[in-house]
């Protein structure tokens, strides 16, 4: 269990650095990532992925009865690297997405409400600025043509926010819990993000 634990964090990454397109794939986006507040409740077999896991873990202490539940995971985490792979994505599509995320971030999970269980939302927090990150870099030859002031702006943007994150790194790697968010860094935080999310839009 507390191997699992240690672990879960680390787990999310490639996840969430994929979500700026996860409507690309949204079968998969629901039964790898929902939610319990989607669901009926707690006990709602249709409640499966990492947060179904991640409550077992971290709020029961147990993987006693979650074994199907990992197995579905890693089942469904199969099927989604071999469609990522069939995928045609335009370039409007993934910016959108990049922007909507980095607003979702603001909005909501800077409440804590996504890993609600483990405290674990730096993890995500990192990894969703990563995947837009790596689209603004695809799409820098066409911004720099464009409109080289508002890739200026969104440059900064990540920086602030890059910088915001750093400040809860680990020494060893990882980060903090959640709940050592200071009230003060959470606004200048959510500010950071919706400047950036603006800029991306």
């Amino acid at each position: 269990i507390e191997g699992a634990k240690a672990l879960y964090g680390s787990s999310r990454l490639g996840w969430e650095r994929i979500e700026p397109i996860a409507e690309s794939f949204a079968a998969f986006d629901r039964s790898i990532d929902a939610r319990v507040d989607d669901f009926s409740g707690e006990e709602d077999p249709e409640f499966t992925g990492f947060h179904r896991i991640e409550m077992g873990l971290f709020k029961y202490n147990t993987t006693k009865g979650y074994e199907g539940f990992a197995q579905k995971l890693m089942e469904d985490l199969q099927g989604l690297k071999v469609c990522v792979v069939a995928l045609e994505i335009e370039p409007r599509d993934m910016v959108r997405g990049a922007a909507e995320l980095i607003e979702e971030v603001a909005q909501g999970k800077i409440t804590g409400e996504e890993d609600r269980y483990s405290r674990m939302d730096f993890w995500s927090f990192k990894a969703n600025v990563e995947g837009s990150e790596k689209i603004v870099e695809l799409l820098r030859p066409m911004l720099q043509r464009v409109n080289p002031a508002i890739l200026q702006e969104i440059d900064q943007g990540f920086t602030a926010v890059n910088q915001m994150l750093a400040k809860y790194t680990l020494p060893g790697g990882g980060f903090m819990t959640y709940d050592k968010l200071t009230p003060q860094d959470k606004q200048r935080l959510q500010a950071n993000l919706a400047q950036l999310a603006e800029n991306l839009a």
